[in-house]
């Protein structure tokens, strides 16, 4: 059997989480502000906000931004739904572009050709997927010029390094 993840847990994890919950206050305090902290500092990211799910997260990204009513917003077929729900529960509609075969990232070239058709593309969420970020240098060229917005979903790669595979390093991985 190949397990779909493993952890690791240990006696001070344990210890943790029992003096956690032994508060009275489980979800908010002085926790939550040490864990955002730490995982901005951890991504590079000037602020974290701790929300009980990566869906919700990309929601409130979604509505963070402020969309004109009935945007549409590209991202990839290949993920959970939790990237084309946050589109949809905020008014929007979810715009699906083909994967790269070789990296399962979606594929920038099919993101710059939706966007020379689409003028109602406000928006692009890539998915990280199974820990290998997508090349943002490059999407970021290609949505900046018509001021599209960028949600990054990393809910399979928090924490990856931002580096572009080759594809041909890639491929040597796989056989």
């Amino acid at each position: 059997m190949i397990p779909y993840g493993r952890q690791k847990i240990n006696f001070f994890d344990v210890i943790s989480v029992v003096k956690q919950v032994s508060f009275n206050s489980l979800t908010q305090g002085s926790k939550i502000a040490e864990f955002e902290e730490q995982v901005a500092n951890y991504v590079g990211a000037k602020f974290a906000v701790a929300v009980s799910s990566a869906t919700a997260g990309l929601h409130l990204a979604v509505l963070a931004l402020e969309l004109p009513k009935s945007s549409d917003v590209i991202t990839s077929p290949i993920s959970f739904v939790a990237s084309s729900n946050a589109v949809l529960y905020s008014g929007h509609n979810p715009i699906f572009v083909d994967v790269e075969r070789d990296t399962v990232n979606i594929d920038i070239s099919q993101v710059e050709k939706e966007l020379e058709s689409n003028a109602n593309v406000r928006a692009v969420i890539p998915v990280h997927f199974a820990g290998l970020p997508c090349d943002m240098s490059r999407l970021k060229k290609a949505c900046e010029p018509q001021g599209v917005r960028i949600i990054e979903d990393a809910a399979h790669a928090l924490g990856a390094p931002i580096l572009m595979v080759k594809k041909s390093a890639l491929a040597k991985t796989q056989t």
